[in-house]
């Protein structure tokens, strides 16, 4: 894949826009990209956090908040991106959150996509065995 970081798509726009035969091989990438960086601010926006921040972040403690399984999707995304690569403890902790939106999320982290965390933390969800 090309330079895919959902949190900053400009980057790869501005690639594409060098030529014409470029943005067309890439169109179908740039699409998903677009749509995938729409989601990702709208996650970021409800948890009141800009993506370039979250980009970088070291920790992320979306505890106590509305996050269920459609932002535990897209926050598997962007993992699955390699965006959250920096990230060493996610807590999770009394959401919305079940076996549904756990498994996107742990197929990113079944790839190794965040090789440097060092903890997470998902309690008080509703997850069952299965998840």
């Amino acid at each position: 894949r090309y330079v895919s970081c959902p949190l900053r798509p400009q980057q790869l726009v501005n690639f594409a826009s060098i030529c014409s035969a470029v943005l067309a091989s890439l169109q179908g990438e740039l699409s998903e990209l677009q749509t995938l960086h729409v989601a990702a601010r709208a996650l970021c926006a409800k948890h009141l956090i800009s993506c370039r921040e979250m980009n970088n972040v070291r920790c992320l403690h979306f505890n106590f908040q509305p996050f269920d399984g459609a932002d535990c999707m897209v926050l598997g995304q962007i993992i699955a991106s390699g965006a959250l690569a920096n990230l060493e403890e996610l807590w999770l902790n009394d959401n919305q959150i079940g076996d549904g939106g756990l498994a996107a999320f742990a197929e990113a982290l079944g790839k190794g996509a965040l090789a440097g965390l060092k903890e997470l933390s998902l309690d008080y969800n509703q997850i069952a065995d299965p998840g």
